[in-house]
């Protein structure tokens, strides 16, 4: 909890916490389980409830009686724990309905998800296409590029959360004469044409183009593919 570590007394007074909330919740299920019977099922806040209990009384189990081989699952186990704050949705009636609200919109949300799901496919298909012939410069490196599909996925989830995609647009659109007077490597002006060509992915392949392009940038495909992304 606290670098470098809490003291005994600090640990004692976190597990008679934990030892106390879990106690309430678990009575608190079982008087609603007797008093409502199957009634309690009826209830989907009861239910979460029930699960929280279960959960609360399986982390204190496994926690007091758990060995070094199930440390992992002593963590996830007070990690779901948190799931208790949930609870206050239930008495603060402004809360409820906006948590209400959000549920109700999942599934308008899960179509957006495949709606950006789709723009991604698309953007990966046409930034392999476009870019990946293009040598590496700047911030277009082994962690950010086209050069396969999984790379351009990778890449342009990135952009999206607005993490230097102009920089990578930039690094884009190098010409020829950027990569010979700046970075003294010149690239392949004619490289788009021989992977079009027959036999252009052999030769690319042949002379090292595949696993290391050597190609020139284009500044209006990059900018005009960014800026319609962003």
């Amino acid at each position: 909890v606290i670098f470098p570590g809490p003291d005994a007394s600090f640990s004692d007074v976190l597990k008679l916490v934990n030892y106390s909330c879990g106690v309430v919740f678990v009575l608190e299920a079982v008087l609603k389980i007797y008093a409502l019977r199957w009634g309690y099922i009826a209830d989907g806040w009861n239910i979460f409830d029930g699960c929280t209990a279960v959960l609360v009384v399986v982390g204190i189990v496994v926690s007091e009686t758990g060995t070094g081989s199930v440390g992992p699952a002593i963590s996830s186990i007070r990690l779901l724990r948190i799931s208790r704050t949930f609870r206050l949705l239930k008495f603060a009636e402004g809360l409820n309905r906006l948590f209400n609200i959000f549920l109700l919109s999942l599934p308008k949300l899960l179509n957006i998800a495949v709606l950006l799901v789709l723009l991604l496919l698309v953007y990966s298909v046409l930034g392999v296409h476009l870019f990946s012939h293009v040598q590496l410069n700047g911030a277009l490196h082994d962690h950010a590029n086209f050069q396969t599909f999984g790379h351009a996925w990778l890449t342009l989830i990135r952009c999206m959360t607005g993490e230097g995609w102009n920089e990578l647009m930039h690094s884009l659109a190098k010409d020829a004469r950027y990569y010979e007077e700046v970075l003294g490597s010149p690239c392949v002006p004619a490289m788009t044409d021989m992977m079009a060509s027959e036999g252009g992915w052999a030769d690319l392949k042949a002379k090292g183009y595949i696993d290391n392009p050597a190609g020139c940038g284009s500044a209006v495909a990059s900018y005009v593919y960014f800026v319609s992304y962003t």
